[in-house]
């Protein structure tokens, strides 16, 4: 089966290199059907391919080579939510980019991305880890408002606007969204709240300007061919990291 994409031309993919992302990718969030391949031209490079859009094409990189010591935080009720079982392989990739101003690689450690490898033969799938805690502080997870408002979007899709759910709360007590995610107000001073967020891995959380800053770099990292990262693959490879 080929893939067509606009940065790597047509490219060759199995079934074993099938991934679907629920959620989709940060900016991308309606594209959810992919495949990973390494093309061994590419390597240490993998390639993150859409099926449905063939301008979407990320490069990643294997967590293990790139930054060995980073792990996000993975428990039981994350690995029942994505559906993996002990005997499952675990892998985390990030998405490589290049710094526009000096040209140097970088990869983004706030939105990894977890890989099931079933080793019993089942359809693969992908989900967006993310840490526990948000570097800087903690994060706000999508609907909390920096005002402490919860936004709760009107479920009638003939409504133009959706409606929100005021609620107030004191410090110490909490909201339920769900089952599975609870909102704590930990500290109010002055115009800022603190908030404490409890959710499963699978859940997206972010601070809106984190969230709108993985989105640019979701995009630009999409805009990179193979021949922008010719350098950086080759000193990655000489580094003994490929």
């Amino acid at each position: 089966m080929r893939i067509e994409t606009r940065t790597l031309g047509a490219v060759e993919v199995t079934p074993e290199s099938f991934l679907t992302l629920p959620e989709g990718l940060v900016g991308y969030e309606g594209e959810r059907e992919y495949a990973l391949v390494q093309p061994d031209r590419y390597a240490p490079f993998s390639w993150l391919l859409s099926f449905s859009d063939p301008d979407l094409a990320l490069p990643v990189l294997d967590a293990r080579r790139i930054a060995p010591e980073y792990q996000p935080a993975w428990n039981n009720t994350d690995r029942r939510a994505s559906g993996a079982v002990e005997s499952d392989a675990l892998e985390v990739y990030l998405v490589a980019n290049l710094e526009p101003s000096t040209g140097a690689l970088t990869v983004n450690l706030r939105a990894p991305i977890l890989v099931r490898r079933p080793l019993r033969h089942r359809p693969s799938r992908a989900r967006r880890a993310r840490p526990r805690k948000d570097r800087g502080g903690i994060g706000q997870a999508r609907g909390v408002s920096d005002t402490g408002t919860l936004a709760n979007r009107n479920r009638d899709h003939s409504a133009r606007e959706g409606t929100m759910l005021v609620l107030g709360r004191r410090p110490g007590e909490n909201i339920r969204i769900g089952d599975d995610i609870k909102v704590i107000v930990l500290e109010v001073r002055g115009g800022q709240i603190k908030l404490g967020i409890e959710a499963p891995l699978t859940v997206t959380v972010h601070r809106e300007e984190i969230y709108e800053r993985i989105q640019r770099q979701n995009r630009r990292a999409a805009g990179l061919a193979p021949a922008d990262l010719s350098e950086a693959a080759r000193a990655l490879r000489q580094n003994g990291s490929a």
